[in-house]
């Protein structure tokens, strides 16, 4: 017997094509990536009955499954590395264009080694937020937005990141409304 499983049970941003599987997994799934806030998981487990007999339960009768995330969670940090103490930074509106639509076939011999997942061309920009604006330099001045899932890409795959920093020196803004 093959067992396999795929969380979220109940959503529209993800559908299973099961005419491809096999003993290696569940088929190709299609996945929508809306808004980077719902993660994909995927189990799968082969348990053999070779020698039983009719309703012999194999070993304990318990189909143990290991879920893998099937996506990547991206999340940025920034650094205050300015030498003066009263630098503060305003971090705003960080945002990433990620690939919108792509499948993946479960159903191919070591795929989790592969992580093989074929892109569309089409993509989508998710909203990262704000990150709460530092104060005076603390420890170790670091901060960071909301983090979000996307589908996996290698690292040929141009990723635009964007977002607007505000410099202030004490409470005098010197750097404003940059967008990098």
């Amino acid at each position: 017997y093959y067992f396999a499983a795929l969380a979220p049970m109940n959503s529209a941003n993800w559908k299973l094509n099961t005419a491809a599987a096999n003993t290696y997994g569940a088929g190709i799934v299609d996945f929508h990536n809306v808004d980077g806030t719902e993660d994909l998981l995927y189990a799968a487990k082969m348990l053999s009955t070779k020698g039983l007999q009719a309703g012999e339960a194999p070993e304990d009768g318990i189909v143990k499954l290991q879920f893998s995330h099937l996506l990547s969670k991206v999340k940025f940090s920034f650094t205050n590395g300015f030498d003066n103490a009263n630098a503060k930074i305003d971090v705003k509106n960080v945002r990433m264009e990620v690939p919108a639509f792509a499948s993946i076939n479960l159903a191919v011999e070591n795929w989790w080694d592969n992580d093989d997942w074929k892109l569309t061309d089409e993509t989508l920009t998710l909203e990262f937020g704000n990150v709460e604006t530092m104060g005076i330099r603390d420890v170790d001045g670091k901060t960071a937005a909301k983090e979000r899932l996307t589908i996996p890409t290698d690292a040929a795959y141009p990723h635009k990141v964007t977002f607007i920093a505000n410099v202030y020196v004490g409470d005098q803004l010197t750097v404003f409304e940059k967008e990098a």
